[in-house]
């Protein structure tokens, strides 16, 4: 099972750790100071938690998104 893991995977996992994390909240993480060097680390990272749920290593759900009050001001 090993095997299907690369160096990408466990850093995901490590950010996902026991708590949980979204896909968005693993680019912030990566984006606010953990320095990764993967080229297209954003879309590998969006990516990499799908994959890591597909082989039984994570378990995922979707939770509604939020968005801007339509009303807000510029």
């Amino acid at each position: 099972m090993s095997s299907n893991l690369n160096p990408l995977s466990y850093v995901v996992l490590a950010l996902i750790g026991r708590n949980g994390a979204s896909a968005h909240e693993l680019v912030q993480m990566a984006r606010s100071g953990l320095r990764l060097h993967f080229s297209g680390a954003a879309s590998k990272i969006y990516a990499e938690p799908k994959r890591l749920a597909r082989l039984g290593y994570v378990g995922a759900h979707r939770e509604p998104g939020t968005t801007r009050d339509a009303r807000s001001t510029r």
